[in-house]
Formats: C-alpha cells, structure tokens, sequence
C-alpha cells in the first residue's frame, strides 16, 4: 500500500490532476504518461533491445511531433526512444508499443485482434469500447486526464500488470484483488518483521557469548604473548650460544689446519727420508756386489797361481820352484790379509748402515703412530662436528619452523624475518658442517689410482650439474679423448667443484661458456677448467684455497668457500700442482695437474 500512494503522490498526482487547458497541454501530458507507464512493463528478451520503437497511428501529425519532442530528453528503462507514424496496422513487426488517437481509437476490436500474442504495448485515446483495450486515456468528470487498464487484455498479450498501476487505472475487482493482495503482502511482513525479531534476539545472545569468548581469546593471547617473550629469550641465547660455538668452532678449525699443515710437512720428511734409505740401501748392495766380486777375483787369482805353480813344476827345477813357492805363498798371505780387512772394514760399514736403517726404521714408526693418532683425534673431531654440533642446530631450525607455522598470525614481519634469518643461518651452519666433514674425509681417504677417461668424467659432471640452472643454457667446450690415472672417487670431486664454480660465476652472462681441456707440458698433461664469468683480481688469489675464504659476496655469488680448499688438498694428495689464472669481468682458469 505505502508503494501505491507514493506512486500517486510523485507520479500519477501531477498528471491526473492537470487539466486540458489546451489541444498542445493534453498531448504532452498524454504522451509523458506513455513513456512513464512503458516503464512498468516488461519485454521479452528486452536486454537485447538496443531501443524502443513507438509507433503512432493517427490522421494527423499532433501526436506524432508531441512524442518526437519529448523522445529527445527521455528514454524508457535508459534505452533511446524511435517514434514511428504509420498508416494502417498491416506490418507490426519490430514495434514494441502503439498508440491510438480518438479518430482511431472509436473502434479498436481489428487492431486489438492483430495485437494478439505479440507482446506490443496498446496506448487507446477515449476509446468507447473497453474489451478491445489494454491503457486507454480518457477525461473524467473534473475534465481531467486519467485512464484505465484492462488487466485481462494486458496479461493475455504477455504484460504483467503491477498492482500500483492497477489502484489508479484498474476496475473495481482488480482493485480490490489488488487491496487483498496487499493486506495479505502486509500481514506476511509483519510475520516476516517478527521472526526477523525473534533472529535478532537470538543473534544478540550469540554476541553475548562471543563476547565472553572473545574475552577468554583475549586473556589466552596474553599468556601467548608472555610465551613467546620467553621464547624469544631463549631463542637469544640460543643465538648466543651459536655465535659462541661458532667462535669455538673457527677456533678450532684453525687448529687444525695448522695441524694438517704439520702433518704434510712430517709426510714430506718422510717421504724425503725413505728416499734417501731407499738410495744408501742400494749403495749398500751395490758394495756387497764389489765385495763378492772381489772374492770371486780373489779365487779365480787363487786357481791361476794353482795353474802356475803346476807349470812351474813342470819346467823350472826344485830351486826355482821352491823360490817361486814361496813367492805364491806371501802373496797369498798378503791377498788373504787384505781381503780379511776389506771384508771387516764392509761388515762394520754394513753393522753401521743396518743399525742407521733400524734407527730411522723405529723414527719412521714412531711417526707412523704419531699420524694414526693425528687421524684418529680427526676422526673424533669429525664425529663431534658431525653429532654434536648437529643436534643444536636441529633444535633451532625446528623450533624456529614451529614458531613460523604457530604462531605467524600473532608477530610482526620484523620478527618473522628474524625467524628467518635464524632458520636460513642454521642451514648455512650445516652446509659448512658438511664441507669440513668433506675435506677431512678428502684427506683421510687412501688413494687408489687408474686409468680413466677424463672427458668423459668432466661431460657426466657438467650434466648433472646444468640441471640447477634451468633458466639458462651454458655451453659446454669438451676435449674429447682426454685420459688421466687418479683416484676415481677423489677426481669426480676436483671436476664437480670445479665445473660448479665455473658455472655459478658465469650463468650472469648472455651466453656463459664452461670449457674443459688438457694440454701437455713437460710430457705431461695439464688439465684446464675455464669459464667467460666474474672473475676475480690476481692480487687476492691468495686467498683462494684458504678454507671459509671467499672473493665475492655471498649474495652474489653463494658457497661456504672451502670447495678449492677441498681441491687443492686432494691434488697435492696425487703429488700435483693447482693454479689459477683470472683477470676481473673476464672470467677464470683453474689449471692442474695429477702426479
């Protein structure tokens, strides 16, 4: 009802209520009326209409100039208005409302028939005649303009009729229809306004409680918030405990450095010792040869006298013979006299030289024993690297993960990238973990050699390795054919780190180059491995095979920088050499060789 008289009031008053003061007025009125009422109905497929076509048929042009004036500051349902003036009703299509002047309008019966099932809009004009009607104008008592519906005939050519319209145009049982419906509608919504009285109180109840809950929530964020203030005082010292570690740890990396270098040193010795008892050794035999070369001369001298003597007897006399006698007999004396102090003065030199190779013997076991004693506290070492340092480390990524997943919702981005940094440096603590288990192992490991195909090695490197830079192609230059004799295990090692590294500081280029190659030098091979990247200046090379050492910044280039300490030790290990040849922005030469 409150719909139907706000109609009335701020659309139908001012029109029914106007008088036809003039021929101009009426038509202006009526044709308003047109374009305000069309607003109430529906057309199917009407989202599809680009515009609305009014046809007008009329003996005159009145209408026809009224609607085509008011068509050019209004539109019905915001789509532009045509208007049309036709001559008879034959051809309809393409028109969605027609409007009937008087002259038409006195017996509208075949247009309304024509209309039928058409869903075409039909504006009569005092028409006489209310079953051949949809909206039909007229003047009532007052001399007023107003008009009437004829629901039947509206509904049957496939318009809705809504009951506003119906209050002001309809007959009496429509409007009365239309109150019934009304009064029911409102009895409806007072059901519905109490119900929805009844939700809100209900819902008003639910608050209450979420309130209570909220309260609850809120005192069990604070007993969080004290938690993880003492978590955070426990993730500091665990922090201080870690940078600690970490000191102790480098400490004691240093040490043992220094330690290695001991050990090399001693090796060297050793090995420069064996040598020179390996080369008094072989002077000792090559003595024994002269000495029993010496007694073989001295029997063959023995046999030849013999034979003398036999000549002699033969051809000299008793006197000759005896004279000759003992001639033979002091000469023998002599040679046997200086053959006993050749013999004794060898035997002591060999007494001496036995007891020199039983000192440097035991020197070479006591050394022996020093180096398993070396590696055995290595070992330890590693095995407490390995457990004991891990565990913490564990415990802090762990929880640090934790605290991320639990409780992220409740800390600030400052604090979660605290927690990163602490998961990310923890990482970084294993990996270096891992390499000094690497280079301890490197250096522990007995060495077999063999025959290998170096290319082949360095292709199988190069491809497992490509796979961590998909976005980029790197181009491989490979030797073919290229032989070594190395430890298998020990040179997969050397080529990884090294193909690596060329890799990673050259994938920055526009077309990164790794080439891999051998040249001989002195009859041996030189083995090559070069890339187009970074580079680096000379001047700093020193710092290249120090262990934890780096060149670049590790957010431009990441590593632990203990890979070419790994290489290094394991070619000096195969008894070679390791260079390294770069010049900054021009990229880098690592050259090598294996015996």
């Amino acid at each position: 009802m409150k719909r139907v008289i706000l109609f009335y009031i701020f659309f139908l008053f001012p029109v029914t209520f106007l008088t036809a003061q003039s021929r101009d007025d009426e038509l202006t009125v009526k044709g308003s009326l047109i374009f305000r009422l069309s607003e109430y109905f529906s057309w199917p497929k009407e989202a599809s209409l680009n515009k609305f076509v009014v046809a007008v048929y009329a003996d005159d042009e009145s209408m026809f100039a009224a609607l085509t004036q008011i068509s050019k500051n209004k539109k019905i349902k915001g789509k532009p208005v045509v208007i049309q003036k036709i001559n008879a009703p034959d051809n309809l299509k393409g028109i969605n409302i027609l409007y009937l002047n008087k002259e038409r309008s006195e017996n509208p019966a075949d247009i309304y028939n024509a209309l039928k099932g058409k869903n075409i809009l039909l504006f009569t004009d005092g028409c006489g005649y209310p079953g051949a009607t949809m909206i039909n104008f007229f003047l009532n008592k007052e001399d007023k303009i107003s008009f009437e519906i004829n629901k039947k005939n509206l509904e049957s050519n496939k318009f809705s009729v809504p009951n506003e319209l119906l209050v002001l145009g309809g007959s009496q049982l429509e409007i009365k229809a239309a109150f019934d419906e009304a009064q029911k509608t409102l009895k409806d919504l007072q059901d519905k306004i109490k119900q929805q009285q009844k939700e809100i109180d209900a819902q008003k109840k639910i608050i209450a409680e979420q309130k209570i809950q909220s309260e609850s929530q809120k005192t069990k964020i604070n007993s969080q918030n004290d938690e993880i203030a003492s978590q955070r005082k426990v993730y500091n010292e665990l922090r201080a405990r870690i940078d600690s570690t970490q000191k102790v740890l480098l400490d004691e990396t240093a040490t043992l450095e220094e330690q290695k270098n001991k050990i090399e040193m001693r090796d060297i010795t050793i090995k420069k010792q064996g040598l020179k008892i390996d080369s008094q050794i072989a002077v000792l035999s090559r003595q024994k040869s002269e000495i029993v070369e010496g007694k073989k001369e001295v029997e063959e001298q023995k046999e030849t006298v013999v034979k003398q003597i036999s000549q002699i007897d033969t051809q000299k006399n008793v006197i000759y013979l005896s004279a000759v006698f003992v001639t033979i007999l002091f000469l023998l004396s002599i040679a046997v006299i200086r053959s006993n102090r050749i013999n004794k003065r060898i035997n002591k030199q060999l007494l001496e030289k036995n007891s020199q190779i039983e000192l440097q013997k035991q020197d070479l076991e006591d050394r022996k024993r020093q180096l398993e004693i070396a590696n055995s506290e290595l070992e330890s070492f590693s095995y407490s690297v390995s457990h004991d340092l891990r565990a913490p480390l564990r415990i802090i990524d762990g929880y640090g993960n934790i605290v991320i997943n639990e409780y992220s919702d409740q800390l600030d981005e400052e604090a979660l990238g605290f927690l990163g940094k602490i998961i990310s440096s923890s990482k970084k603590m294993a990996l270096l973990i891992d390499d000094l288990l690497k280079l301890s192992k490197v250096t522990r490991q007995a060495i077999v050699k063999e025959k290998l195909n170096f290319s082949s090695l360095a292709r199988n490197e190069f491809e497992e390795l490509k796979v961590f830079y998909p976005d980029k192609k790197i181009e491989l230059l490979l030797q073919e054919n290229i032989t070594a004799e190395a430890d298998a295990r020990l040179l997969r090692i050397v080529l990884k780190n090294l193909i690596d590294n060329a890799m990673k500081f050259s994938y920055k280029r526009d077309n990164p180059v790794v080439e891999i190659g051998a040249v001989k030098e002195n009859g041996k091979n030189v083995y090559y491995v070069k890339d187009n990247g970074a580079g680096f200046d000379m001047k700093e090379s020193e710092r290249l095979f120090k262990a934890f050492h780096r060149l670049h910044e590790e957010n431009e280039f990441p590593g632990t920088g203990i890979g070419l300490t790994i290489v290094k030790r394991i070619i000096n290990r195969h008894g070679g050499y390791i260079k390294v040849e770069s010049a900054l922005n021009s990229g880098t030469a690592v050259l090598f060789t294996l015996s």
